[in-house]
């Protein structure tokens, strides 16, 4: 890796608040995976409208991930609401965060949660039952990351399948 390049990319890690290590070929200590709207495939009371996903005021929207290892992560929502609401993220039906959205200007939610090993399901959703929410992503940091589980992934052609005839 070239000296530039490896100090622009320490420079964007540290505006991040990510640790570099001093190698200049090695990772970032710790790694970030967004997840996009799309990604949160279990989905109610909730349509995928462009980038973002429409809560109803009764709705959820969850996807499913695979940690490798216990860990605290870090989880940065960013999304808004029609008006004053309150919001609940959850891991396996257990509340880690709670926050107010009070705009229908994007905003982000940060806070941190320890995490066991194995498959989890991270959930979002209003909990004010009059407001719709709009989750536009979820940005989780830590180290190592989780992997989204295959029930999120989209369907893969089978290509040793026989074409109709």
């Amino acid at each position: 890796m070239n000296k530039t390049f490896s100090i622009a990319l320490a420079v964007a890690a540290s505006l991040a608040g990510l640790a570099w290590a001093a190698d200049d070929d090695a990772e970032p200590v710790a790694q970030v995976l967004t997840l996009t709207a799309s990604n949160f495939t279990e989905r109610t009371g909730a349509t995928l409208a462009g980038d973002e996903l429409q809560i109803a005021p009764t709705g959820t929207v969850a996807c499913a991930l695979a940690f490798a290892t216990n860990q605290t992560c870090t989880f940065v929502v960013v999304a808004r609401a029609e008006s004053a609401t309150q919001c609940a993220v959850r891991l396996d039906s257990n509340m880690v965060a709670t926050a107010q959205l009070v705009s229908t200007n994007l905003a982000s939610l940060s806070f941190s949660a320890v995490v066991g090993a194995g498959t989890h399901k991270l959930a979002f959703t209003p909990e004010t039952a009059t407001n719709q929410v709009f989750l536009s992503s979820v940005t989780l940091i830590g180290a190592p990351l989780p992997q989204l589980a295959a029930t999120n992934q989209a369907p893969r052609p089978s290509w040793d399948q026989p074409v109709g005839r």
